[in-house]
């Protein structure tokens, strides 16, 4: 039996791996089992991108494979959103939290169409300890849009996923969230927050700059801040009085030169 009536008759499709990896990936389905000249990764891919694993428990080698040249990869398809829809949603989870203290689930979808990101609050039941939702079919069964993110809010609780969220997050690819300790202040900065991705094998950590572009934030001081610094030292420097330059002269000297300097002023 060769590899195409293995693969045709699988849930998961089996390949080896030959570079270069961007035409590689297009070669696969969902669900993959690749082999690899240093071992044997699961590769889940759709839409919204792919992520690589390697199976640790099984040892593999094979010197006529090339090499993936790492052991677990997240490859999102996708560009990343701006800060502005976190902030959108924070907002919805401190208005909720604010009039009941309950849980809120928002989905985020990219609309393939229109090159956009949008937000979908679905139907559901909300309380203190889990919200029970209903995909809206406009969105989820849609060709046209994309789930890139579903979070929830842990209202004033902290951000910790809950063996619940496990198994409902283990069921598709794509970036998942949860906030807690919402207060009526909290900001995108200090806020509590948690977001993963189900690899096929275990939940990868990521950050919130990983999820959401925040590139409009500015890290660096501008050119015209540090200018108007500059003038303020150079300024400050200009202004020392005598005695000042005297005592900066007298740091770090002994008793003898101390007094030696004073009496020869």
């Amino acid at each position: 039996m060769n590899l195409e009536k293995i693969n045709n008759s699988s849930l998961a499709k089996i390949s080896f791996y030959k570079k270069p990896l961007n035409n590689f990936i297009k070669t696969l389905e969902f669900y993959n089992i690749v082999f690899a000249r240093d071992g044997v990764y699961l590769v889940l891919k759709n839409k919204w991108g792919v992520t690589v694993e390697k199976l640790e428990n099984i040892k593999y080698k094979n010197d006529n494979i090339d090499s993936l040249g790492f052991d677990s990869a997240i490859f999102p398809s996708l560009k990343k959103p701006k800060l502005e829809m976190f902030e959108q949603i924070l907002e919805m989870f401190k208005y909720v939290c604010g009039k009941t203290k309950w849980e809120l689930c928002i989905n985020v979808y990219y609309n393939t169409e229109t090159k956009k990101f949008e937000l979908d609050i679905p139907n559901q039941k909300i309380s203190s300890a889990r919200a029970k939702y209903e995909y809206n079919k406009e969105f989820e069964f849609n060709d046209k849009y994309i789930r890139y993110l579903q979070i929830h809010s842990h209202n004033t609780m902290s951000a910790r996923f809950s063996n619940i969220d496990d198994g409902d997050e283990k069921l598709n690819l794509c970036y998942f969230g949860v906030v807690g300790k919402i207060t009526p202040t909290s900001k995108f900065y200090n806020v509590d927050m948690d977001f993963r991705i189900w690899n096929g094998i275990k939940f990868v950590r990521v950050d919130l700059e990983t999820v959401f572009n925040i590139d409009h934030i500015p890290s660096k001081l501008s050119d015209q801040v540090i200018s108007k610094l500059d003038k303020i030292i150079i300024n400050s420097k200009e202004a020392e009085t005598p005695i000042n330059k005297t005592i900066k002269t007298l740091e770090g000297l002994t008793d003898y030169d101390f007094l030696n300097t004073i009496f020869q002023s």
